[in-house]
């Protein structure tokens, strides 16, 4: 299905990464300024803070880790150059890292 407005350069822009292409508002936001509204909201909402965790595979996602390094956990995933504090090898570990999150956090 075709949407029935029309986007120009003026309404969306461009993002390329690693293996993908993205479609954005074109606003000076980037991912780091969605971690950081979606840290206040929860804040605002549910009275507290946490500690953000951040994995990614692409080189559009530094801008979130720039966010978030200071008081957060930012994990790149694969071997590309990041300014993540951590790095996994590969997907399957990240789904292995997850995993064994939900069995440590499970109630007993």
């Amino acid at each position: 299905m075709v949407a029935s407005r029309e986007f120009s350069a003026w309404t969306i822009r461009l993002q390329r990464g690693d293996c993908v292409l993205e479609l954005l508002p074109n606003i000076s936001w980037n991912k780091g300024n969605a971690v950081r509204r979606i840290e206040a909201d929860v804040a605002r909402r549910q009275g507290m803070t946490g500690r953000p965790v951040y994995l990614d595979d692409d080189q559009t996602d530094e801008h979130a880790f720039d966010a978030i390094v200071t008081h957060g956990t930012t994990v790149a995933v694969g071997q590309r150059p990041s300014r993540a504090g951590r790095r996994l090898p590969n997907p399957a570990s990240v789904e292995e890292l997850l995993v064994r999150l939900v069995v440590a956090t499970r109630p007993r």
